[in-house]
Order: structure tokens, then C-alpha cells, then sequence
């Protein structure tokens, strides 16, 4: 039932990432509703759902979006992958740990995207970035994750007890 659920959630989640939340600047800053949704699945289920949720998303805006598949499935796969490796130390119960690890994750996903534009040659737009829209973006992110976790937290039957 959780699949099915998970499913829906990853659609939805897509569908409004898409349609609603790229058109909404604030300060030049675009929020991210799909990074606070793989967060809240990697730490509820495991790092498999949590990159398979990332992958998922990923894959479909770049498909979309990009002139390159598989940069946001990787970044989105790999973060989802880790957080969910650390799932049986974190506490779903509590929001301020999502929103933490979402701050978290956000910073990382800058530093990668950071890394990569040196690579590629066009690192002048993130450089500008960090110095102000950065910190607007990890604190949209984490109030997403509260309203993330608030809505969509509630579907869900997250395990309390995991046997490895």
C-alpha cells in the first residue's frame, strides 16, 4: 500500500515542482518542493526508497528540463541514498531534524553543482549565488520540508522497527 502511496506522492510531487513552484520566485530564489519530499521518504523508509524516490524525480526533470539526462537523477539519487543510510538514527517524529538534514542537503547539492560548473567552465552564477539567494534557498527548503512532512507525512505508515 506504501508503494502505491509513494507512487502517487512522487507524481504529484513532480506535477507541482513542475507547474506551480517554477514559476514562483522570491528574491530570485526558485523553491524546491522535490528535495524536501526525498528527504522525508529517505528518512522514513530506507536509503532504497529514498534513492529510488530521487532517481525517479530526477530523472523526469531532466527529461523536461535539461539539456542533459541524469544530473538532477544523480544529485537527487545520491542524496536520497545517503540520507536513508543514516534513517535508524533519525527521528521521523521530529520535524526539526528533517528540517535540518533538507538544510543539509541543500548546501550539498550547491557544493556539488559548485564543483561540477568549476569543471565545466561557468562558475561565475554560483559564485554570485552563495553570497545571499543561497541562504534564502536552504531556509525555503526547510519550511518546505515542514509543510512536506505536515501533509504528506500523514499518508504514510512509516516503520518504527527495522531488522537488518
Amino acid at each position: 500500500m506504501n508503494r502505491i502511496r509513494m507512487g502517487i506522492v512522487l507524481f504529484i510531487t513532480i506535477l507541482l515542482q513542475n507547474t506551480v513552484f517554477s514559476r514562483i520566485q522570491i528574491l530570485g530564489v526558485q523553491p524546491n518542493v522535490a528535495l524536501p519530499v526525498i528527504v522525508l521518504l529517505s528518512i522514513g523508509f530506507s536509503s532504497y526508497a529514498g534513492g529510488f524516490s530521487g532517481l525517479t524525480i530526477g530523472l523526469v526533470e531532466d527529461i523536461l528540463f535539461s539539456p542533459v539526462i541524469g544530473y538532477h537523477a544523480l544529485i537527487y539519487f545520491v542524496t536520497g541514498f545517503v540520507i536513508g543510510n543514516f534513517e535508524y538514527r533519525l527521528n521521523i517524529k521530529d520535524n526539526k531534524t528533517g528540517m535540518l538534514i533538507t538544510a543539509l542537503a541543500t548546501l550539498g547539492i550547491f557544493a556539488f553543482e559548485l564543483v561540477v560548473s568549476l569543471f565545466t567552465g561557468s562558475s561565475a552564477a554560483y559564485i554570485a549565488h552563495l553570497k545571499g539567494p543561497l541562504l534564502l534557498e536552504i531556509l525555503m527548503n526547510s519550511l518546505l520540508y515542514y509543510g512536506v512532512a505536515m501533509g504528506i507525512g500523514r499518508l504514510f505508515i512509516f516503520p518504527n522497527v527495522r531488522f537488518y
